[in-house]
């Protein structure tokens, strides 16, 4: 499945993979932009949102890619594997989420009750969700 997110009149999503012509939009001056994914928090939701290929072709790319520990372990991933891609694994959510541009998940994060996941979510963080 293929998801267009545009802001400002951007394809952010392919800007993300680089594969727009606007490629350099989510670059930052001297590095690329980091690029995390956080576990999943429904009790439901057995996915996460890239796998350690993608995180591969990331990395290729120059983007600096965190992942929550345990965040692939549901859909037969582990650590060392994202690791091996080249991802840096997270202990907590705040510390995958913490400077990071763009954040990958499965299903939006929960903002009420008992489970507000977007209290560690930087502030101008590209959210993408299904």
């Amino acid at each position: 499945m293929l998801l267009y997110v545009y802001v400002a009149g951007l394809p952010v999503f392919s800007c993300v993979l680089g594969l727009g012509r606007h490629g350099s939009f989510l670059q930052k001056r001297d590095s690329y932009m980091k690029v995390a994914i956080p576990k999943e928090r429904r009790p439901d939701e057995r996915r996460v949102a890239i796998s350690p290929d993608i995180v591969k072709k990331l990395v290729a790319l120059g983007f600096n890619v965190s992942v929550e520990s345990g965040a692939g372990v549901a859909s037969n991933f582990t650590d060392a594997a994202f690791k091996e891609a080249g991802a840096v694994i997270g202990k907590t959510a705040a510390e995958t989420l913490k400077g990071a541009g763009v954040i990958f998940k499965v299903r939006p994060p929960a903002i009420g009750g008992r489970n507000r996941e977007l209290r560690p979510y930087p502030k101008g963080a590209i959210l993408l969700a299904q």
